[in-house]
């Protein structure tokens, strides 16, 4: 008796039902088609016959020859049909390979005209020279360059996706040939969509129009790099040539560092980075012109319907870090920006540490964000986030994250920070989590920042607010006396009704001055016996709103532990 017929449950597999589609989609989730061909006759027989099976081909130069064969073999059985190879080029320099990575580079070269998508990552890691004890990059060896730089040149007519991340070597261009060596992929790839530069790549090269995903992260070394005096304005030339482009993820790390060291002529235009189409927008390092003619938001028309999500990272990408304006203007070309989105649903912004002063808030216009959902802000100087709260309308904001900084404590502007008024209310009736910190957990804010929480949980409106975190690891933030007034102000069952976890620390000192606690020790409770009496307030006689219990936390506090 046959194993079939004994147990038809256990029916051998190449008489399993079902259309040759369905076989092809069971067989592509393997991933290596390979593997398929051992399963049995059957299978091997209908895998080599489906050209669909050996169209992504994966080449690993750690064994050159493998590669070149596995290459031919995938080529040949994928008939005509469009090519996704990735190739993952991990070896050292090798004289003795130097023939058979040729016949590679050839034979990879020769297929690019197929292929759909194409990923090239040199992963060698070699050691790097030092200048003024920054590591720098070495030069790309002339085998990679010269296959880099034929790809770039060649036809691919159906090519969609090109990545390139050469993550330890510098792609060098001599400024020499600048307007010669120009690599026009709207030429050579007429239909990509999507171009993903991880390498110290030159983008003045670069021309591609159709363009509707850019992500550009150089590698990073030093002032001496070919791209530091020219990164962010060849940056705003190939978007500004890219009308369709939706998605722009740029983090020039080494941005940050060079700093003021850059010209105004080095600085990208804001309307130049920023297209009609963009619905996702990460720029870090990159350094913007916010106020240059015929630029100037103010002063032209920008719509961005589609725009989602927004991060910009970085002095350089500040308004008013080109023009050193740190005032009014400064903050209405964000708020210009900001109204400019009106779909906006997620905003981040880092980094930015200079404070804005703006004498009359009044002169400040309101913009109303109604699908912004979550904003936060890391080592941002804590005026730019009076400011920026102040103008929003966001009714269906849930999640507020603010790590912030003073950067010029005795600054009396910084005052009223997370005091909702008439002139700057917070109009964030949805709000679920609010977290509030400072980020140096051994270096505190003044004093008078912790006093305002409370006036914040008075004078605000919060009805859906459930997650309230304060001071986390921020030493002399929430201190004893602001703890007992929060708590004081919470035991209204109308603030914040819908409260159901408070995290804060309890430190021993208020502000910035130097460690000492209170010569007169407060009687600290525990949290569970403050939360005992929280909730008791908050249930009072007479008092028919019905409120969830609260869970009080206490945060450590670095800074006073290290004095225990």
């Amino acid at each position: 008796m046959s194993l079939s017929a004994a147990n038809p449950t256990r029916a051998p597999v190449h008489s399993l039902p079902g259309p040759a589609e369905l076989l092809v989609d069971v067989m592509e989730d393997v991933g290596d088609p390979v593997l398929v061909t051992a399963v049995c006759s059957h299978w091997r027989h209908f895998t080599l016959s489906t050209a669909r099976l050996w169209t992504h081909i994966e080449v690993q130069d750690i064994d050159v020859y493998a590669a070149v064969a596995k290459t031919q073999a995938f080529a040949a059985r994928s008939g005509n049909l469009p090519l996704h190879i990735h190739r993952r080029d991990n070896r050292a320099p090798d004289i003795d390979l130097e023939l058979v990575v040729g016949v590679l580079n050839q034979l990879l070269i020769s297929l690019f005209s197929r292929c759909a998508s194409f990923a090239y990552v040199r992963a060698y890691r070699p050691a790097v020279r030092r200048s003024n004890s920054d590591e720098i990059p070495p030069l790309l060896d002339e085998t990679s360059w010269t296959f880099v730089a034929t790809l770039l040149s060649c036809s691919a007519p159906r090519l969609r996706s090109f990545t390139l991340e050469i993550t330890s070597f510098e792609f060098r261009v001599s400024d020499d040939d600048r307007g010669d060596t120009v690599f026009d992929l709207a030429v050579n790839w007429p239909l990509l969509t999507e171009l993903d530069i991880s390498a110290c790549l030159p983008l003045w090269t670069l021309k591609s129009p159709a363009l509707k995903t850019l992500t550009v992260y150089p590698q990073q070394c030093d002032w001496e790099c070919q791209n530091a005096e020219t990164f962010s304005v060849d940056l705003g030339a190939l978007t500004r040539a890219s009308p369709s482009l939706q998605v722009l993820d740029v983090q020039w790390t080494i941005g940050e560092l060079l700093g003021e060291r850059l010209l105004t002529e080095s600085y990208a235009l804001l309307g130049d980075l920023l297209q009609p189409q963009v619905r996702d927008v990460r720029l870090n390092g990159v350094h913007v012109s916010w106020f240059s003619p015929p630029n100037n938001l103010h002063d032209r028309t920008l719509h961005l319907p589609n725009l989602a999500y927004l991060a910009l990272a970085g002095n350089g990408s500040r308004p008013g870090f080109c023009e050193e304006e740190r005032g009014t203007l400064a903050v209405q070309e964000l708020i210009y920006l900001l109204e400019a989105a009106p779909n906006l649903v997620n905003l981040y912004i880092s980094d930015w540490d200079v404070p804005v002063v703006v004498p009359d808030l009044s002169s400040l216009m309101k913009v109303p964000l109604n699908k912004l959902e979550s904003v936060r802000f890391r080592w941002v100087e804590a005026t730019w986030c009076k400011h920026i709260l102040g103008a929003m309308i966001a009714p269906h904001l849930r999640e507020l994250d603010l790590a912030l900084g003073y950067w010029e404590p005795d600054d009396e502007s910084n005052c009223e920070l997370f005091v909702p008024s008439s002139t700057l209310p917070w109009s964030f009736p949805e709000l679920e989590d609010l977290e509030i910190n400072f980020l140096d957990e051994h270096v505190a804010p003044p004093a008078y920042a912790g006093t305002e929480i409370p006036a914040l949980l008075r004078n605000g409106n919060f009805p859906r607010l459930k997650t309230l975190n304060l001071g986390e690891n921020t030493h002399g933030f929430i201190h004893g006396t602001c703890v007992d007034d929060i708590v004081r102000v919470l035991s209204d069952s109308h603030v914040a009704p819908s409260l159901e976890t408070l995290t804060m620390t309890d430190c021993d000192r208020s502000g910035e001055d130097d460690y000492s606690p209170d010569s007169q020790a407060r009687n600290k409770q525990t949290a569970e016996e403050m939360a005992h009496y929280l909730n008791s307030m908050r249930r009072g006689e007479g008092d028919h709103l019905v409120v969830p219990p609260i869970t009080i936390q206490y945060a450590r506090c670095f800074g006073c532990s290290d004095h225990k």
